[in-house]
């Protein structure tokens, strides 16, 4: 199955760099624009209806999830893999909402990582709790994956977290189980 892709970046050199990776590194990816800017990018995945838009988080003019303002919620039938130069403990935050990140400058293996990632899940991602998460006035959500749902939880009602062999042990602030104790989530 052939993917579609847009790369928007405003360093030129960036752009030709991750297009080349792709096709060499990821032949089911098919670049079909490189945009200079969000503009010129939203205009890009109009017009192509990629599968994949590889963004820069930080470009002149924006930043951050600007580009999801110019979409309504129905529309985004495309997933987002930023580029970035932030550092790891950033792009951690930004995991938990079920995004791909590719730390510049990119190696090969995690731009496939993140291929196959897009291939495993397919689906669009939940750009709203990133949103949130992005908002400093906004209550920060962790989104957890459980055996059968993905639930989101403000992370300020987490009062501790226990690792339990393959699972992690959420216990939240203030909430009891049916039976009075503290309630937990185990995930």
């Amino acid at each position: 199955m052939q993917l579609k892709a847009i790369i928007i970046e405003d360093e030129k050199m960036a752009r030709t760099l991750l297009a080349s990776m792709l096709e060499e590194f990821c032949k089911e990816v098919d670049v079909l624009d490189s945009c200079p800017d969000l503009p010129s990018g939203i205009k890009a995945i109009r017009k192509h209806k990629p599968d994949i838009v590889f963004l820069d988080i930080e470009m002149p003019g924006y930043s951050r999830l600007e580009i999801l303002d110019f979409f309504d919620e129905n529309e985004i039938d495309f997933s987002i893999i930023f580029t970035t130069a932030y550092n790891q403990y950033a792009l951690q935050a930004f995991r938990l909402s079920a995004v791909d990140y590719l730390l510049k400058p990119i190696e090969p293996v995690d731009l496939e990582k993140a291929i196959e990632r897009f291939k495993k899940n397919g689906t669009k991602k939940n750009y709203q709790i990133l949103r949130d998460n992005l908002n400093v006035n906004a209550p920060q959500k962790l989104a957890v994956h459980t055996v059968s749902s993905v639930k989101f939880i403000e992370t300020n009602q987490i009062l501790f977290l226990k690792a339990e062999g393959a699972y992690t042990e959420i216990t939240l602030i203030g909430g009891k189980s049916d039976n009075g104790e503290q309630r937990t989530e185990k995930v």
